[in-house]
């Protein structure tokens, strides 16, 4: 599916590389942290290497995707170490997600193995399966059933650094799934990026509490990884477990989006937790968040920063208190450019210009899943377009400036959805006749999902009756946090709706 080449190859092993330098060079030292103890790098090779020859000894193809539905636990990264290891690709799947969704995703990647924490809903067993485990309990995936020096393990063949290892499913555009797919070379390129802003090194501690659906959750383990540091690893974000796990285990870096930076400082006001290990928290915060972070505690320093998952994570950074109203300035392994209506990058630009942000480098993905077309578009003119704009300035720090009117993207609580995919979901309602749904700005979350509806004549439908309807439908981050109703959508002179005006009449509601 994706091209690779002689030369390429020769370049690696890509991510299995890592864990051996890793485990030959630092190999008492841990790599993960949590409430099972600490795996040390020695032990987290052995047991990725273990996991390895088990699926080589259950004849999974080369190639094949290795699907996980779960919480945050160990067994996540060590399945991305032995999918490196053995020439596999790892799609951690949004547990989130309502069954339908998570079926479509799961028919689209075409595992053949599935993982899975909690119970699985009935239905959700792709024609593709060989194999389907429980993470826990007497079925339990046998992660060191098969020892790393057997003849399974010695017959692996690891991925290259340009051959498929993750996919990253971001929102749905038109209702369907986009799988970002990430190469090794991919992940080490994004790690390498962080590790040069935040300073990472082998003491480093990620507090790994964000989901490993997530770009952040995978990329920034894999930068301390590829540092030779630590990921505590937490099931789920909880602020008092997010505080106390920083100040048992110095953490020293942590991903944000709000309200994540305000719940921790506020459950460590409550619980008296000692957040001084803390060097670099990335993401994105408003500026009186930041200055609260550098005013109680301040040898932690905030990291703005613009990226997707696509990009494997961040391709700026700049300094909080240093680079305010900006996305920074482009990482080391980055190059931007601005692109004209056409899609095609600006030769020259000012201060002033806005444009599609386009992104160069080795983070840029291998392309989406099985979605050939959409990634001749993405590609176009020999640079990946994010779909967002922004301008330039003086300084060289992009300033972000909003989703292209094309790529319309609500960004809330640091999810992704994309308004089509709510709209489908609410049109299926037999008594709804139009539906535009928007992002508003929430104070909490960044964004909220709202919609402005139009009944059918006589259709009494209300708010909590849509709200029930898409629940089954769409998973509970994408449903509606305000649904107002009007006779009509406002239109403009195109026929299209006017989403600007239908801005206004939602605003004026609330």
């Amino acid at each position: 599916m994706f091209e690779t080449s002689e030369a390429s190859v020769l370049r690696g092993a890509g991510w299995a590389g890592v864990l051996r330098r890793n485990a030959a060079i630092r190999p008492r030292l841990p790599a993960l942290l949590g409430a099972g103890g600490a795996v040390s790098h020695a032990d987290f090779l052995r047991k990725a290497l273990g996991a390895a020859a088990t699926l080589r000894a259950m004849g999974i193809s080369r190639g094949a995707r290795i699907a996980v539905i779960s919480e945050n636990r160990p067994e996540l990264h060590l399945l991305l170490g032995a999918c490196a290891l053995g020439g596999w690709a790892l799609a951690p799947v949004n547990w989130r997600l309502s069954p339908e969704e998570t079926t479509e995703i799961l028919r689209g990647c075409a595992p053949e193995v599935l993982l899975h924490g909690a119970p699985l809903p009935e239905g959700i067993r792709p024609a593709s399966l060989k194999a389907v485990h429980p993470l826990d309990g007497p079925d339990a995936f046998p992660f060191e059933k098969i020892a790393p020096d057997s003849a399974a393990a010695l017959a692996l063949e690891p991925s290259g650094p340009d051959d498929p290892l993750c996919l990253i499913h971001t929102a749905a555009v038109e209702g369907q799934p986009r799988g970002a797919t990430l190469s090794g070379a991919n992940l080490i390129a994004g790690g390498a990026q962080l590790a040069h802003a935040a300073g990472l090194g082998e003491s480093d501690v990620f507090l790994g509490a964000l989901p490993n659906f997530h770009i952040v959750g995978v990329g920034f383990a894999a930068a301390v990884q590829l540092a030779g540091g630590a990921t505590l690893v937490q099931p789920r974000f909880e602020a008092k477990a997010a505080a106390t796990g920083i100040a048992e285990h110095k953490v020293t870096l942590a991903g944000s989006f709000p309200p994540i930076l305000e719940q921790i400082l506020d459950a460590a006001d409550e619980i008296g937790a000692d957040l001084s290990s803390l060097r670099a928290v990335v993401g994105l915060e408003g500026p009186p968040m930041i200055e609260r972070l550098h005013r109680t505690w301040p040898g932690a320093k905030f990291l703005l920063g613009f990226g997707q998952t696509e990009t494997s994570g961040y391709v700026t950074y700049g300094r909080g208190d240093l680079f305010a109203g900006t996305a920074g300035v482009p990482g080391i392994l980055t190059e931007l450019a601005l692109a004209d209506e056409a899609g095609a990058p600006l030769a020259a630009t000012t201060p002033e210009t806005i444009g599609e942000i386009l992104v160069r480098g080795p983070l840029v993905m291998l392309g989406y899943w099985g979605l050939e077309e959409v990634n001749r578009e993405t590609f176009r003119h020999g640079w990946h377009h994010t779909g967002d704009l922004g301008r330039i300035d003086a300084q060289g720090r992009l300033v972000y400036a909003g989703r292209a009117p094309t790529k319309l993207l609500i960004k809330t609580g640091g999810e992704n959805v994309y308004p089509a995919e709510v709209e489908k979901a609410l049109l299926a309602h037999p008594d709804l006749a139009e539906a535009l749904v928007l992002g508003v700005p929430d104070a909490r979350w960044g964004e909220a999902v709202a919609a402005l509806c139009a009944r059918k004549p006589g259709a009494e439908v209300s708010a909590a009756d849509l709200s029930a309807f898409v629940a089954g439908r769409i998973a509970r981050f994408k449903q509606p946090r305000h649904v107002v109703f009007v006779e009509a959508l406002p239109r403009g002179a195109d026929g299209k709706p006017d989403r600007a005006a239908a801005l206004k009449l939602v605003e004026q509601a609330l």
